[in-house]
């Protein structure tokens, strides 16, 4: 036997104790965690669009497909932008 009887009741009286701690632990690590949303994308080529001209072809090959595709005041719309979480006690999201 490894355990005597003593240390076994302790053991089991504290067990539970250590898995709640340890599932709470996890959750809050995931809850707190760093998260990144969307992709980089050449800002350089930003100066190439021409309103009027411009395709949303065009827009597709110089940056790729855009991270969010929405509608604002009747009209389509393509996000393009990364997002980082930063670890702290709050998460701060700050845009780059």
């Amino acid at each position: 036997m490894l355990l005597d009887s003593f240390s076994q009741r302790m053991l089991y009286r504290i067990l539970p104790t250590i898995c709640v701690f340890i599932l709470l632990a996890t959750f809050f690590q995931f809850a707190t965690g760093c998260a990144n949303v969307g992709r980089d994308f050449p800002t350089d080529r930003v100066s190439g669009i021409q309103v009027g001209k411009t395709t949303q072809n065009d827009i597709r090959s110089m940056f790729g497909p855009p991270w969010r595709i929405g509608a604002k005041d009747g009209q389509l719309t393509w996000t393009y932008g990364k997002y980082q979480c930063k670890r702290s006690v709050n998460p701060i999201f700050t845009e780059r």
